[in-house]
């Protein structure tokens, strides 16, 4: 059912799959324009029309690669400047799953760039403007650090540990100032990230149906003012493992 009261313009970071995907149309569903902000254009524009049709809401588009500074300044500048924005989803994340020792530098600077950087910047853009209009919502997408099906990702469990970290603190230092902060960690199921490992070679990571079950008990605890959300996304069928390379290898649980 759609909301009719207007609350204002939603910016989703990494949008066009998974979870991004269905938090625009949940979004739009409950009353928000949204803007919404990927890598690529024609996915982009493929989402908007596909949702404005749906859900009547106004939907504008940002083609910008986060992991690049012109990219990160250009959704900085929309953060900072366009008033209208009460809700910021940061699902921006890229993971590259490997034993530390086998990392090479430029897959550790996008982890570092999109996981910590990209994260800190999106909110400390957005968080003056929260703060002048006493309101507002920042919803930061992590990983469940003590999840243990990943437990040998020492670098990517210690940059989504910043998250949660920064989030708490943000969290307290922001008391009293009518903004809600929320981290929302998937159990053991990548629903529409970008991944850059040989290990997820075959492995489809926009399945819909768990996305939209995600982003629904998301929006559950949000509305109950959860500040950690960790919906059960575990997918059963996959079992995990490391190679003699360090390098995850996932096969189906039947074979």
């Amino acid at each position: 059912m759609l909301d009719s009261v207007h609350r204002g313009t939603a910016l989703i970071a990494d949008a066009t799959v998974g979870i991004g995907e269905r938090y625009a149309c949940r979004l739009a569903e409950r009353g928000y324009d949204v803007i919404l902000v990927a890598r690529q254009r024609a996915p982009l524009y493929e989402l908007a029309s596909r949702l404005t049709t749906r859900t009547g809401r106004n939907f504008e588009v940002v083609e910008a690669d986060l992991a690049l500074p012109a990219g990160l300044a250009t959704v900085e500048d929309v953060l900072r400047t366009d008033s209208s924005i009460t809700l910021l989803v940061n699902n921006v994340s890229i993971d590259y799953s490997t034993l530390a020792p086998k990392i090479d530098s430029f897959a550790l600077e996008r982890l570092i760039g999109l996981n910590v950087t990209a994260v800190a910047r999106l909110t400390s853009a957005l968080v003056p403007k929260l703060v002048a209009r006493q309101g507002g919502t920042i919803i930061q997408v992590t990983d469940n650090v003590n999840d243990q099906s990943f437990l040998l990702d020492s670098v990517y469990k210690g940059i989504k540990a910043f998250v949660l970290a920064y989030s708490q603190s943000l969290r307290k230092e922001l008391v009293g100032q009518g903004i809600r902060i929320q981290t929302v960690m998937p159990a053991s199921y990548n629903a529409g990230r970008e991944i850059e490992s040989p290990a997820y070679s075959g492995i489809s990571t926009c399945n819909c149906s768990k996305a939209d079950a995600f982003v629904k008990a998301a929006l559950a605890g949000l509305d109950r003012n959860e500040f950690m959300t960790t919906p059960e996304m575990e997918d059963a069928d996959w079992v995990i493992s490391v190679d003699a390379d360090g390098f995850y290898r996932f096969r189906r649980r039947s074979s």
